[in-house]
Formats: structure tokens, sequence, C-alpha cells
């Protein structure tokens, strides 16, 4: 009996009994160790190879900083506004807080979004030739896709600057190789992107001062005329009074002032409708124009930059993420030593 009187478990007859089927229990956990071996065999394999990544360094973002600066000494500053303008002259100034998409944390965040976008990560298999659609089997291409794309991923930890990037392929040497081909992808992403706001910052710029300037060149001209014609006025109301001189304290306080006398007010007459520059008469317009002549003498080309900085280059992994071979064979070994023990008191019990 495998209990006592006692009612407790008698250990060296149930060892003994399990002993006598020793065979059996072998032959169950050999047949289990086999269905693991043959499973892990047909399973297919996936490798997963990763890379760390930091914030880029000063030299991976030196054409992009060089381009900021170029943008941040075109700012007009109080100092440099001539001290006789007109109303509404306001200009257009590029500020610290236009280049906040440009620093290098931001850069860095947003290629980790961009590494972890599900769309760049269809468009990136695609692309390649990884994945081939196929009309009548959408289900399961899509299946398959989002399989892929949930291991392709970057993992950064709350409070921590550096990130991991994950690719998984079916043998150590393609994780590496899509892995460092999709990195590439992803930065040329970026790339695109921020050369794009760079020239969208520029021609915004430029429209804006193109703008200030016809506004202030369109005003200094109806200025010009109104002084045309109250000079004019001026002197016909000189010439009505009989003054021919400049008179001093005359203290006259009408809209046409006639204290220049009528040849003074004549000659006035004459260097106004001469006057072809208008920024003789309004200095705003000469330094909008610099500042126009400025952006529009930026370069357009492309800014070389990198999103990332590498701590750990992409490296081969030595053994495959899944499956797990040697705890499925050690599940696989248990579950059919277990069993093999169960089935052996059974009999023992029933030949009793």
């Amino acid at each position: 009996m495998l209990v006592t009187e006692d009612g407790e478990i008698d250990l060296r007859e149930l060892f003994a009994k399990i002993w006598a089927s020793k065979f059996l229990v072998l032959v169950i956990t050999a047949f289990f160790y086999f269905m693991g071996a043959i499973y892990v065999y047909f399973t297919p394999q996936i490798w997963k190879a990763n890379a760390l990544v930091i914030a880029p360094s000063f030299e991976e973002t030196k054409q992009l900083s060089s381009r900021l600066e170029q943008l941040s000494a075109l700012k007009l500053t109080d100092e440099q506004l001539p001290d006789r303008q007109l109303p509404d002259r306001q200009l257009p100034e590029l500020k610290i807080a236009d280049f906040s998409d440009f620093e290098k944390k931001k850069l860095f965040a947003d290629f980790l979004d961009s590494y972890n976008s599900f769309d760049n990560k269809v468009k990136f298999l695609k692309v390649k030739g990884y994945i081939q659609p196929q009309k009548n089997d959408n289900f399961n291409l899509q299946s398959h896709v989002e399989g892929m794309a949930k291991n392709i991923i970057a993992i950064q930890k709350k409070n921590e600057e550096t990130a991991t990037l994950f690719f998984v392929a079916d043998n150590a040497k393609d994780a590496v190789k899509r892995l460092l081909e999709y990195i590439d992808f992803v930065q040329l992403q970026e790339k695109v992107k921020v050369n794009k706001q760079l020239v969208e910052k520029i021609d915004n710029k430029i429209s804006i001062l193109t703008f200030q300037h016809q506004v202030q060149n369109v005003e200094t001209l109806k200025l010009l005329q109104d002084e045309i014609a109250r000079t004019e006025l001026s002197l016909r109301i000189s010439k009505a009074a009989g003054v021919e001189d400049p008179v001093e304290n005359l203290n006259y306080q009408g809209f046409f002032p006639i204290d220049l006398g009528a040849k003074a007010l004549n000659e006035k007459l004459k260097i106004l409708k001469e006057i072809k520059n208008v920024v003789l008469l309004n200095p705003m317009l000469a330094i909008i124009r610099l500042q126009l002549n400025s952006f529009q003498a930026l370069p357009h080309s492309e800014v070389q930059f990198n999103s990332y900085h590498y701590l750990q280059s992409p490296l081969k992994p030595l053994t495959p993420d899944e499956p797990k071979k040697g705890l499925i064979l050690l599940m696989a070994t248990l579950i059919g030593l277990l069993l093999g023990m169960i089935i052996s008191l059974i009999r023992a019990r029933n030949s009793d």
C-alpha cells in the first residue's frame, strides 16, 4: 500500500513501484523529448539583431548646426533699426524657438518615432522585397506583416538617454543586414523631412519679407505723393501771401506750412518730383531688401546629418531569439517524466 495506516504516503514503496516501471517511464520521457526536438527542428527560427543608440553628437549634426547658425545670424535686432521709420514696420524674425524642431534630442526622438512607425516598417519590407503582396490572401499577408512589424522596434526606457533598436530575421546574417538597412531607411526619411522643413522656413521668410517690402514701398510712394500735393498747395498759399523767402516765427498753424517761402517750397517740390528711389524717404526698405537678399542667398542644398549616435553597432546574434531550444526540450522532458511516473503508478495500483 502506498498509504500507511497513519494516512501518510510511503515514499519508499512509491519510488519502488516507479522503479519497477522504469523502462515505461524512460520510453514515455524519450518520446516527449523526441517530440520536443521535432518541434524545435521544424519551427522557423527567429534571430534578433540589436543596436544601442543615443542622441547625435556635434560631429554628426555639424552641417545642420551650421545652416541654423546662418539663419540665426539673419535675425534683425532693435539696434539695427533706423531712427526714422514709418508706422507698422515690424520685421519678421527667425527666433530661437523656430529651431526647436532641430535640436539633437528632438531629432533623436523623431528618429525613434519613425523607427516604430508601422507605415515605415511596411514600406521598408515592401521596398526591399521582404514581403510579396498576394491578390487572394490579404488576411494572411496582413497577419504576416503585423507579426514581422511587432519585432521591429525601438525601445527607450523612461528617464534613459539610450535606446535599443531591434530587427528580426530567419538567420543571424540577415538580421544584422536588415537592421542596418532599416536604420539607413529611417534616417533617409528623417533627412528628407528636416531638409524640407528648412527650405519651407526659408521660403516662408522670403515670402513675408517680400510682402513687407511691397507694403513699405507702397506706403512710402503714397507718402511721397501726399507730400508733393501738400507742398504744391503750400507753394500756392505762399505765393498768394507774398512770402518769397523763409520767415522765422511765423506761427502758421494750418495744414500747409508756408514758413519756407515760395522759393524754397518751389525747390522742395522739384526735389520731391525727382525722387525715384524711395529708400531715401524710408531707410526701412533698404534693411528689408538686405535681409531679403540674405535669405535668398542661403543655400538650398541638402544638409547631411545623423539623428543618432551608435554606442553599440549592430552585432550578429549568437543564438536565435525563438524558439527557445533548451527551454522547450527541458519542458518536454519534464512533462514526459511526470506523465511516465503517473502512468506507472496507475498501472501498479490496478495490478494490486
